[in-house]
């Protein structure tokens, strides 16, 4: 969660798509089709962050993980909710996560994740 933080701060899309394995799938309330594949997944994150637009209206994330459950050996269900905040500190939206990731050596790569948004009226 820290290094998704990070790299999202970093604006670094790289460094985000690097938590990733190589056939993960993103659902994400924002994107109309799943997004299937590392390469893909890569993708996104260069056109998310190549919209100034969409970059000063998301600058900042705060992330907070509500809940784990290991599901077996090398698997971990995570959830949490997110917090988006302009450039000038300003809250946008709030939404939440989840992920299944996988564990070898040591080390958590995301095989699937969905996120959406909070909407309050």
């Amino acid at each position: 969660m820290a290094e998704f933080t990070a790299g999202w701060a970093a604006g670094d899309p790289e460094r985000l798509s690097d938590l990733y394995v190589e056939d993960a799938v993103r659902i994400l309330h924002d994107v109309s089709e799943p997004i299937r594949g590392k390469d893909a997944i890569r993708a996104e994150w260069v056109a998310r962050f190549a919209s100034e637009e969409e970059r000063s209206s998301e600058a900042t994330m705060n992330n907070v993980r509500l809940s784990y459950k290991v599901i077996g050996p090398d698997l971990v269900i995570v959830d949490g909710i997110y917090e988006l905040f302009d450039e000038e500190g300003n809250f946008g939206y709030r939404g939440f996560w989840s992920t299944v990731e996988r564990i070898r050596d040591g080390i958590s790569r995301i095989v699937f994740e969905t996120a959406g948004e909070y909407k309050v009226e």
